[in-house]
């Protein structure tokens, strides 16, 4: 990541905090990559097994925000109900902001901000696999 300036800096990705609620359930709150909990294909996104060219890898037409505010929930699944995860998060990630900055990234009121919201749904069962989704974001992000 560089700085305002055009200088090499340091950029954070994602540190955040899981809650661990019952039934294994968990909560994870702070700076998060929202696409690394939605798009979750076994082939397409195994980075250390598959090297597929990009727009193989998440999903190219959805503008996940990346590395932004937000949390994180999930709910592990079993043969008689779905795993659910649910994100919300800021619509603009830290390469979004003009500054590059995480003050400016914190400012969620900002003009032209919005909120991201996506959730996904997943049976596992032995030899098959289905899973849904769905995004949403209200923010003035040119597409």
């Amino acid at each position: 990541m560089l700085t305002s300036s055009g200088d090499g800096g340091l950029q954070i990705s994602e540190i955040s905090y899981t809650f661990f609620l019952q039934a294994d359930r968990s909560l994870m709150i702070g700076l998060i990559d929202p696409s690394a909990w939605l798009d979750r294909g076994r082939i397409a996104n195994d980075e250390n097994k598959h090297f597929l060219n990009g727009s193989f890898v998440q999903n190219a037409t959805i503008e996940y925000p990346d590395y932004t505010v937000g949390g994180v929930f999930r709910a592990p699944g079993n043969s008689s109900r779905p795993e659910i995860t649910v994100v919300v998060s800021g619509s603009d990630g830290i390469t979004d902001v003009p500054d590059r900055s995480y003050q400016d990234l914190l400012d969620l009121n900002s003009e032209g901000r919005g909120l991201f919201l996506g959730a996904g749904a997943s049976w596992l069962f032995d030899h098959w696999s289905f899973r849904a989704g769905g995004w949403f974001r209200n923010d003035d992000h040119p597409v």
